[in-house]
């Protein structure tokens, strides 16, 4: 009686454990029966997978590279004249118009230069007057002599002597009048140096850099300060030439700036050199951004999304969808309720997507979510 006791209560367990197995299965959501074995049959379960239809459409891909960006215009504030800095009229930071004074250096040295080139100005045109009255006296001189040589009441050496005095006129009035125009020439130069005592904006922008003040001395041709234009930026990258082929000028691009998380700005591609750098064998681009916010500041990284590759209508998949064994490509579509290897060709990898050249049909289904837990004709169970 014990023993039968001991079996009963054997049985009633392996029964419960059974049963909850079954529920854990079930309420899991994992593989479970599609029908009811027959006696002696092994019971098949389902494996639960996602799918999507294989479209036709068009895949871009696109490459993130790095920007630095730089203002449109850079002009080095530079002196033409020499002399000491007789008054500051900017400081870093001011925005300033195309001709506004910067800077003023001390004049009086050359506006005596002025005046001494204006004595000398009114004293050639005095020569030149002179010159020309000696002239028409010579010219006059000359006529006489030629009628009083034609009388006979001169000799021919007279009449030689009057066109030597002739011609020494005109080579006279020929010298003053070059020199009149010499003198023009350094009047010109005497005003122009005084003018350069005021050093001017040669570019509508903003001051960058000023190394000058009251007191101090400055050269020409040494660079006292810059001023830029930022109202819009260049940001330049440099493209590998598997990519470069496929950006022209004119084309749009979208970038970003480090200093500005999250904000995009749209730019447009200038210019793409046909020449590689020496340094790192890629192409440089530039692409100006339009900045009249001034977010962007001068040396500011960012990064820029350009299109490096185009699969125009093609067959796509998700990229979550595609299996690799070694070299070989795949993917699982259903077939009345099983998955189904197709071996398949990639044409071009986006980051969510990829172009299928072969292996594919449109409308297939795809398994995109349980395509691990399947093999070659294991029964699916499509989940919507």
């Amino acid at each position: 009686m014990r023993k039968g006791w001991v079996i009963f209560f054997v049985i009633l367990v392996l029964l419960l454990a059974g049963a909850t197995v079954a529920l854990l299965r079930r309420g899991a959501g994992e593989n479970k029966p599609a029908v009811m074995p027959g006696p002696g049959a092994m019971m098949e379960w389902s494996v639960p997978v996602e799918t999507t239809a294989v479209l036709r459409g068009d895949l871009v891909r696109t490459a993130t590279l790095n920007v630095t960006f730089l203002p449109q215009s850079t002009v080095p504030v530079i002196p033409k004249v020499s002399g000491t800095v007789a008054r500051v009229h900017v400081k870093v930071g001011d925005r300033v118009r195309k001709g506004d004074v910067l800077f003023e250096i001390e004049d009086r040295q050359y506006s005596l230069g002025v005046k001494q080139a204006e004595a000398a100005n009114r004293s050639a045109k005095a020569a030149v007057g002179q010159a020309e009255l000696a002239l028409a006296n010579a010219e006059e001189e000359l006529a006489r002599a030629k009628e009083l040589y034609e009388r006979q009441m001169i000799s021919k050496q007279q009449l030689d002597a009057a066109g030597l005095q002739y011609e020494s006129a005109k080579a006279g009035y020929q010298a003053a009048v070059e020199g009149e125009k010499q003198a023009a020439i350094a009047l010109e130069m005497a005003e122009l140096q005084l003018t350069y005592t005021r050093v001017t904006a040669e570019i509508a922008g903003t001051v960058a850099e000023l190394n000058v003040e009251q007191g101090s001395v400055c050269a020409p041709g040494t660079p006292a300060g810059t001023v830029i234009d930022h109202s819009r930026m260049k940001a330049k990258v440099f493209v590998p030439e598997t990519q470069v082929t496929l950006i022209k000028p004119g084309d749009t691009v979208t970038l970003t700036a480090n200093a500005w998380p999250g904000k995009v700005f749209s730019g447009r591609v200038l210019t793409v050199s046909p020449l590689a750098s020496q340094q790192n064998r890629q192409f440089p681009v530039e692409i100006i951004v339009d900045n009249a916010g001034g977010e962007l500041s001068a040396g500011m990284l960012g990064s820029v999304t350009l299109v490096t590759a185009v699969e125009k209508d093609a067959l796509l998949i998700p990229a979550a969808a595609v299996l690799y064994d070694g070299a070989q490509t795949y993917a699982y579509v259903v077939e009345n309720n099983r998955a189904v290897r197709r071996e398949i060709t990639v044409s071009l990898e986006g980051r969510e997507q990829v172009a299928v050249a072969t292996g594919l049909a449109e409308g297939d289904l795809v398994i995109t979510r349980g395509q691990h837990q399947v093999k070659d004709g294991t029964l699916v169970e499509v989940k919507k």
